[in-house]
Parts: C-alpha cells; sequence; structure tokens
C-alpha cells in the first residue's frame, strides 16, 4: 500500500460511515439522521484511538 493510499484511508473511512449512516435514516425516518449520527460514530472512532494509542504506551514501557 503506497503512502498516498494510506493517507487517504481515513477519509474512506468517513466517507463509507457518512453513506451508511444516511442509509440507515431512510429505513428509521422517526429516528436520528445521517448527520446526527455521524458525529456520533466519529466520537467512538476517536475514543478507540485513543485506548489503541494507550495501550500502545504501555506495551512500549514494558
Amino acid at each position: 500500500m503506497s503512502v498516498k493510499e494510506r493517507t487517504m484511508l481515513p477519509a474512506l473511512i468517513v466517507l463509507l460511515a457518512y453513506n451508511f449512516c444516511t442509509h440507515a435514516s431512510t429505513f428509521l425516518p422517526d429516528q436520528m439522521d445521517g448527520t446526527d449520527l455521524l458525529p456520533e460514530l466519529l466520537k467512538r472512532m476517536d475514543a478507540k484511538d485513543k485506548e489503541i494509542n494507550e495501550l500502545r504506551v504501555n506495551i512500549n514501557m514494558l
């Protein structure tokens, strides 16, 4: 995988997540729409990134 492909991967993931959220909202119109679901998903992804980074730091300390 080239450097350019690796830098585009996060953008692709966000685009796919947004696409999923907008399609999910069409099945449940009384629920949150895609624009409401995307920030929640990004918060969860960010939290997981922080947890992964903490684990890496702890492993490196060992």
